[in-house]
């Protein structure tokens, strides 16, 4: 794990976990006044048979989430969720993050 991960704000889903995760997600790296920035955000590794790279940073393409889907599954982001940038851009990523969790164990044998 390392702070200062990305300069960009910017995350899109690696190329195996397209089939459940689309887009590119911005979160508040500058100064606003109805949200605090995200000064060092964290790139983060996948650990297990089960763990799997999901997002990327745009700046430097660190890891920016990642997931496992085992026994259970569960989304790791290296930012804080709420300091995405747009209402719409966090709706859309939660409601995909449900539909994985949703879905059938193990749809995705990808990642990285």
């Amino acid at each position: 794990m390392t702070n200062h991960a990305s300069k960009s704000g910017g995350i899109y889903p690696v190329n195996a976990m397209k089939d459940q995760f689309s887009g590119e997600f911005k979160f508040v790296q500058e100064y606003r006044p109805e949200i605090y920035k995200v000064e060092s955000p964290d790139a983060i590794e996948p650990k297990g048979k089960d763990a799997k790279v999901l997002f990327r940073y745009k700046f430097d393409n660190k890891t920016a989430g990642v997931c496992y889907d085992g026994d259970y599954k569960s989304v790791v982001l290296g930012f804080p969720f709420e300091t995405i940038t747009t209402e719409k851009e966090r709706s859309e990523l939660l409601g995909q993050i449900l539909r994985y969790w949703a879905a059938s164990p193990n749809p995705s044998k990808g990642g990285e």
